[in-house]
């Protein structure tokens, strides 16, 4: 079993339900999608773990750059079930026009504040020891958004030895140092 959450699914937490009410967001779907497009974060990421919660999981969210929806350790068996809810739950986040449509491409300049994170990520996994990949430089990460490639993921190298080390705290431990801290 491995601790499972998504990253940069929520970063706020509260007592308080976020919102029922999605801001309406009317775009050009051929037009990239800009960083003032991006709706409040701390309503997104509530009600997606309001969406999650809805469906069973004990979804929590953690705080910090990159945050993301917690749902605790989750058998190997029900992985596939939380990652098809988490694709369900993103979905209604973008039929009801909270998020824009992925398939929209992102401008240079988001791409540049989503490399900007992860190299603030890389930085602090070093500082608290966690193993990492060697950074890339932003014309790299530019082009291997532009081609289609995966994102460069700091965090790429903790997974592997979690999976490796059978440690299933690993990537949680990082989380708790560089996400939730910061």
């Amino acid at each position: 079993m491995f601790a499972s959450f998504m990253l940069g699914a929520c970063i706020a937490s509260g007592d308080e339900p976020a919102s029922s009410t999605a801001p309406e967001v009317k775009t050009d779907s051929s037009k990239p999608v800009d960083l003032d497009e991006i709706p409040d974060r701390e309503t997104v990421n509530l009600l997606m773990a309001n969406c999650m919660a809805d469906k069973g999981w004990r979804a929590t969210c953690i705080e910090g750059p990159g945050g993301g929806v917690r749902t605790g350790e989750v058998a190997d068996e029900q992985q596939s079930e939380l990652d098809a809810d988490f694709r369900e739950c993103d979905e209604q986040l973008i039929a009801d026009g909270v998020i824009p449509d992925p398939s929209r491409p992102l401008s240079d300049e988001f791409v540049r504040s989503i490399f900007e994170r992860d190299l603030e990520l890389h930085a602090c996994l070093i500082d608290q020891g966690f193993p990492v990949p060697e950074a890339i430089s932003w014309e790299t990460y530019l082009e291997m958004y532009r081609i289609g490639e995966e994102f460069w993921d700091p965090l790429s190298r903790v997974r592997e030895s979690a999976r490796a080390a059978e440690d299933e705290d690993l990537l949680v431990r990082a989380s708790d140092a560089c996400i939730t801290s910061n």
